[in-house]
C-alpha cells in the first residue's frame, strides 16, 4: 500500500495485469466469487454492470463471476462507511 506507482491505480488495469500473469502460468480463470463489504452505496443496481466489466477484465462470460455485497453494521472504518473491502475468490484451471 505504500508504493507510490499503485497510487489512485485503476483498479481493472490491475486485474488486467494478474489475468496476463495467469494466462504466462499456462491457467486460465474459471469463475469468481467476490463480495464488496461497504455500508453505502447499495451496490445491488450496479451488479450486472460489474460483472459485466469484471468478466471482461479476465476474459470469462459475466455468467462466470458472482457479485455479492455486505456490511459491518456500523462496526469499525468500514461501518463508519470510511472504508470498503472486497473478499474474491478466483478457481483457475
Amino acid at each position: 500500500p505504500g508504493d507510490p506507482e499503485y497510487l489512485g491505480a485503476d483498479s481493472v488495469k490491475l486485474l488486467r495485469l494478474v489475468r496476463d500473469f495467469v494466462k504466462q502460468e499456462k491457467y486460465k480463470v474459471s469463475n469468481v466469487d467476490a463480495v464488496v463489504i461497504c455500508e453505502r452505496p447499495r451496490l445491488s443496481p450496479y451488479f450486472a454492470e460489474m460483472r459485466e466489466r469484471l468478466g471482461e477484465a479476465m476474459d470469462i462470460s459475466w455468467e462466470k463471476v458472482s457479485v455479492k455485497a455486505s456490511t459491518y453494521e456500523g462496526l469499525g472504518a468500514i461501518g463508519r462507511g470510511e472504508a470498503i473491502a472486497v473478499q474474491a475468490v478466483a478457481l483457475l484451471e
